[in-house]
This record gives structure tokens, sequence and C-alpha cells, in this order.
């Protein structure tokens, strides 16, 4: 687990960064959740979304977690 915190760079963290912009990429990501897409790609476009640049550099991670290393979401996302 310490690894995957180093990987995803959680101990820069801040939460004045992400907080501006987190219901806004909510309401994204529900919108995108009525599409008919897998979470695979849900997170792929997330990732690519300028406007969202505090969370999509976390949301790559988590693709890349997800389809290279073959880590669950769930496991992912944590």
């Amino acid at each position: 687990m310490i690894k995957l915190r180093k990987f995803l760079n959680l101990d820069k963290l801040k939460a004045s960064d992400i907080d501006s912009e987190f219901m806004f990429f909510i309401s994204y990501l529900m919108s995108l959740s009525t599409s008919d897409i897998s979470r695979l790609q849900l997170f792929e476009i997330a990732s690519e979304k300028d406007s969202f640049k505090n969370i999509a550099k976390y949301m790559k991670r988590i693709k890349v977690l997800t389809s290279v290393w073959r880590y669950g979401q769930a496991d992912a996302c944590e």
C-alpha cells in the first residue's frame, strides 16, 4: 500500500487543490455514466478532461493501474 501511495503521489495531495472542481467533476462523471460506455472508458475520458486538471492527474494514474498493472478498479481507487 505504501508503494501505491507513492505512485499516486497522495502524500502531496492538497484538499484545496481539488475542492473547487470536485462537485463539477462528480457531475461530469454522473453524466458520463448515463451513456453506454465501460467503466474503463469512463476513467479514460475523465482523465483526458483538461478542465479538471487537479483531479485528472489522479484519474490518469488510476487508469494506468487498472489497464497496465491489472489492479481491480476498486483497489486502484483506494
